[in-house]
């Protein structure tokens, strides 16, 4: 059974940057930085205001995070293959996150970021949250993979 706490840098931090994410969360965080998914992360877990991990026992299977800029969250997700495994997880999962976004929503007037337009199951799974995506793409560090922004209104 999977389960979400919130990150402990001192006890989670090599865990989490050595995970053996999916192969279209490394792709999404290249192109979006330039960088190398470990200098990624490591920048995603550090400006986070507010960052959880998903583990099933001692193991961890994903890390999100809200970090914020000028007063808008901007919300981060990666994950490895085996937090989809069987159907309870995704259930958790997705329960877990409807919580997770609920209270974001109350903590920030705005939640945006950007989505690789090739990460359809990161697509869907932000609509099913309930994101909009805007119209039209844009390139990050990699100019030859477009991104969309997607954002939500908060309750604040």
């Amino acid at each position: 059974m999977i389960t979400y706490r919130e990150y402990v840098p001192c006890c989670d931090w090599h865990a989490v940057v050595t995970l053996n994410l999916r192969a279209a969360d490394q792709a999404e965080l290249k192109a979006a930085t330039g960088g190398s998914v470990f200098a990624a992360l490591c920048a995603s877990l550090e400006a986070s205001t507010e960052t959880w991990v998903i583990v099933r026992g001692e193991e961890i299977l994903g890390v999100f995070g809200v970090s914020e800029i000028d007063g808008i969250g901007s919300p981060w997700f990666v994950c490895t293959d085996a937090l989809f495994e069987d159907t309870d997880q995704r259930a958790r999962f997705a329960h877990g996150s409807q919580e997770i976004i609920r209270s974001w929503k109350a903590k920030y007037p705005f939640l945006t970021n950007y989505v690789s337009k090739e990460h359809l199951a990161a697509r869907r799974w932000l609509g099913w949250l309930g994101f909009k995506f805007k119209i039209g793409v844009c390139f990050l560090a990699d100019p030859t993979v477009p991104f969309i922004q997607f954002y939500m209104v908060g309750e604040k």
